[in-house]
């Protein structure tokens, strides 16, 4: 087996070694995947000694003690993926590209100082603190930055405009604060951003920084819900890439309009406006998003009534309009979308009857009209 150069045994109920020094018997071994298994004790410490190693994943087991300062020795690494705690050697590592630490219990601090890295993975643990101010020098590199559910706080850096490769940034349910920084729209291979459950706030009538996400015609999901933002949508939405399919920002505050220009971004395929202080008549240029399947406008103080544009959505599979001001007739033509399974108008002022295409409707599965003088 000296010639071997790739070990998967994941889920499996594996639960010792036969050899604390088998694998320094495997010379040429490049990728060892070791995880959800049944290990305990410390890691062997031949492991540290597989200088050809390029892959370690080692997560989901019972492993003891602390990586060794030896995993610096293992320069041909690209990507670990861990469950104990990370030794700072590990920014020795010329070749490094992945860490991973996905759900675990890490605590304190995170050293932001891998600057080969491009993936870094932390989602769901405790981590704290405050990102370094120079987070987008330390870490030219990065493509996907996942810091989810953990306890960081602070300001976003702006610096993270030097990580000019990134394409996805997940910070949700953090204490992060201050504004969202403008240098976000130019990551011109921005893809997803999701920063939903912070407490980020902002500095003016608008956000600033969705004006700016103009520049980012890749970008294909957006998410700010759960900040206390309490501003307007700005009209140059309208301006954003045309790849957007999913667009959340529900619990915001958000006051106004709902820009007319949103009908632009025609590829949306889900779109959360709900629970804000949205105001003013839905824009008709919503009949414009063919392609949507959930549109969620509850709980927000809309007026006016219900256009036979929102009837040209013909992949509509979910349409929540509960607790507005809505009135007048519900149209006909939304029995005609066969895709239709959702249907919330309660808690509005229509007054029109009940139309017969949606009671013979095949697909509608939940119909609600109920606190309306509908007949």
């Amino acid at each position: 087996m000296s010639f071997l150069k790739s070990i998967d045994l994941r889920y499996n109920s594996l639960s010792g070694f036969s050899s604390q020094n088998m694998y320094t018997n495997l010379p040429n071994l490049e990728e060892l995947v070791l995880a959800n298994n049944l290990f305990t004790g410390p890691v062997p410490h031949g492991f540290w000694k597989m200088r050809g190693i390029r892959k370690l994943i080692l997560a989901l087991n019972h492993f003891t003690g602390n990586i060794p300062p030896e995993v610096g020795n293992l320069t041909q690494m690209k990507w670990l993926y861990l469950e104990r705690s990370v030794p700072n050697e590990i920014g020795y590592l010329d070749h490094f590209e992945e860490l991973d630490l996905t759900d675990n219990r890490f605590t304190g601090s995170f050293q932001f100082n891998i600057s080969t890295l491009k993936k870094l993975h932390l989602t769901n643990n405790s981590f704290s603190g405050a990102l370094p101010i120079d987070l987008g020098f330390r870490l030219p590199n990065l493509q996907g930055l996942f810091l989810s559910y953990n306890k960081f706080q602070g300001t976003l850096p702006s610096s993270i405009i030097n990580a000019s490769r990134l394409s996805q940034i997940s910070i949700v349910s953090n204490s992060f604060t201050g504004s969202i920084p403008t240098t976000i729209g130019k990551l011109e291979h921005l893809e997803a951003f999701v920063c939903g459950g912070n407490h980020f706030t902002t500095d003016g009538s608008e956000l600033n920084f969705l004006s700016s996400l103009a520049h980012a015609r890749k970008l294909r999901i957006l998410s700010f819900a759960k900040n206390p933002l309490k501003t307007f949508l700005p009209a140059s939405i309208g301006n954003w890439s045309t790849n957007l399919q999913t667009f959340q920002a529900h619990e915001c505050g958000i006051k106004g309009n709902i820009p007319s220009g949103i009908g632009n971004l025609t590829n949306l395929q889900m779109l959360g406006l709900d629970n804000n202080e949205l105001e003013g008549n839905i824009p008709t240029t919503l009949g414009k998003l063919k392609n949507i399947g959930q549109l969620f406008l509850e709980n927000n103080k809309l007026q006016g009534g219900i256009s036979q544009h929102f009837c040209d959505m013909k992949n509509l599979g979910e349409l929540y309009l509960s607790h507005n001001r809505l009135s007048g007739i519900i149209p006909p033509c939304l029995g005609d979308i066969d895709s239709l399974a959702w249907l919330f108008l309660d808690s509005n002022t229509f007054t029109s009857t009940i139309p017969p295409t949606l009671w013979t409707h095949k697909s509608l599965l939940v119909l609600n009209l109920s606190s309306n003088l509908s007949s």
